[in-house]
């Protein structure tokens, strides 16, 4: 008797595996301006957002 498929999403190989997610509060008026930003590039928000995180840690730019 073959074996049934389980549920949901396959695992993922350790290498590939997520890391937990990052949470933010924003105000209105930066959630308009992210939400037209992304809708400009043409991504999903998780992509659009992980991008931009990593464009910024990647070129050593400095938030204060």
């Amino acid at each position: 008797m073959p074996k049934k498929n389980k549920v949901g999403r396959p695992n993922l190989p350790k290498n590939k595996v997520y890391a937990p997610g990052i949470s933010l509060r924003l105000a209105q008026d930066e959630r308009k301006a992210i939400d037209t930003a992304i809708a400009a590039s043409g991504l999903i928000q998780s992509e659009w957002a992980r991008k931009a995180l990593l464009y910024v840690s990647a070129n050593g730019i400095h938030i204060s």
